[in-house]
């Protein structure tokens, strides 16, 4: 991969955690092909309706940090990543607390706008 892609991927892992967190939905689903899938659990949410649904039952108050990621690049325009990440939640009641721990499996695609996820797969460790 020439160095401007591993940029343009870190920068979409990096995004995603940002703008989800920040609440900013309409950048958040730009992330995704047009025909992207986040799969969570034995949940899939496809499209953009099926990832508008898995948005409407977020809570708020998070923040997630993904940390090195390995990159497998398939094809020119294709690449899998493997990422560590966490979830802290903030509340009043209970304070901060870590709330996911696992990684995100992804295969992303290069297009016109860039790189975008193809397919996102939140794998919890065992515990979570």
């Amino acid at each position: 991969m020439e160095l401007e892609d591993v940029r343009g991927v870190h920068a979409l892992l990096d995004d995603y955690c940002r703008l989800l967190d920040a609440g900013r939905d309409e950048e958040w689903l730009a992330l995704f092909a047009a025909d992207g899938r986040l799969v969570f659990g034995s949940k899939a949410f496809e499209g953009t309706d099926g990832l508008r649904t898995f948005l409407a039952g977020r809570k708020g108050g998070g923040l997630h940090l993904n940390t090195l990621p390995s990159l497998t690049p398939i094809d020119a325009d294709t690449v899998e990543t493997d990422v560590p990440f966490f979830g802290l939640q903030a509340s009043p009641q209970d304070g901060t607390r870590v709330r996911g721990v696992g990684r995100y499996r992804d295969r992303l695609r290069r297009g016109p706008d860039g790189w975008r996820f193809q397919e996102r797969r939140i794998v919890l460790a065992e515990g979570y």
